[in-house]
């Protein structure tokens, strides 16, 4: 049985350039692993290719989508089932797909004996998620030209996830990513989130957690933008995140270092420092008790 961790973007993976054979990201990202949240993934021996996900015998749609991944990493193999189990809420834009693929193709690996390496398995799982990759780091950077490298950093960074909705988003990640890249801002997205990538890294060398938060934050809105000026338009935020997100500059205003990020849904991610954790933690109970979900 194989463990894939999610990983939450500081810098986010927002379009696909080319899969060449891997997917290459029309530009950078960097993430944060998490430490809690994670899918296991077993494989067994089977009369026909089957895939279950939290017990339940998936349709034909998933199944099919998950075995074109399986077949592009092994060529010829025997009929398995594919056994999942998340802890971590399906679809609502936590990146259980991240979590998803790094199990599975850490699971491809053991079961078949591909003797993959941890970076062959990193740039294999973006044929499934392209942010799965980071997955297998820590502190990950996902570059515009699909490389996938370890940083360093002597920030201890930690996350937590603010949950206004578990549900299932209408619109998948990789649906609404096609269309954002029709957006009339695209392009400015692609060159503003290249240089965050850039100023992202050099930031976390200087270990200048200020400067970490607020590129992340500008980063966050503007991939959002993108949504607002697509056609179709739509919006993974409701009013809730944004509810959240004011609550959290109204503490920092009180002098405690949280910052907000969302990704593909509607909840918010809070980046802080470990070390802060307790004070952080008694601040966000006074207004956010039973929806707080450490990563």
């Amino acid at each position: 049985m194989a463990r894939g961790y999610i990983n939450i973007a500081i810098v986010k993976y927002w379009g696909k350039k080319e899969f060449n054979p891997y997917l290459i990201p029309t530009q950078g990202s960097i993430s944060l692993k998490s430490n809690r949240l994670y899918t296991e993934t077993n494989i067994s021996k089977s009369d026909v290719d089957k895939f279950i996900l939290n017990g339940v015998v998936q349709n034909e749609s998933e199944t099919k989508k998950i075995f074109e991944f399986v077949d592009k990493v092994v060529k010829e193999r025997e009929k398995i089932c594919i056994e999942s189990k998340n802890y971590v809420p399906t679809a609502a834009g936590l990146a259980s797909s991240a979590s998803a693929y790094c199990a599975l193709t850490k699971e491809l690996n053991e079961y078949f004996k591909l003797n993959l390496s941890i970076n062959e398995m990193a740039k294999i799982s973006t044929m499934g998620s392209g942010s799965a990759c980071r997955s297998f780091y820590n502190l990950a950077a996902f570059d515009k030209y699909g490389e996938v490298y370890e940083l360093n950093t002597d920030l201890n960074l930690a996350m937590l996830a603010i949950v206004v909705s578990d549900k299932k988003k209408e619109i998948p990640s990789r649906d609404a990513m096609k269309i954002a890249q029709n957006s009339v801002i695209y392009p400015m997205w692609v060159k503003r989130a290249n240089d965050d990538f850039e100023k992202m890294k050099k930031a976390l060398i200087e270990n200048d957690f200020v400067k970490v938060g607020n590129i992340m934050e500008k980063n966050t809105i503007i991939m959002h933008n993108t949504t607002f000026r697509s056609n179709p338009l739509f919006s993974f935020l409701n009013e809730e995140t944004y509810s959240v997100i004011k609550t959290i500059k109204r503490i920092r205003m009180r002098g405690i270092n949280v910052f907000t990020t969302m990704d593909a849904g509607p909840n918010v991610k809070v980046l802080y420092l470990k070390e802060d954790e307790e004070k952080v933690l008694e601040a966000l109970k006074e207004y956010f008790e039973g929806k707080i979900l450490l990563c």
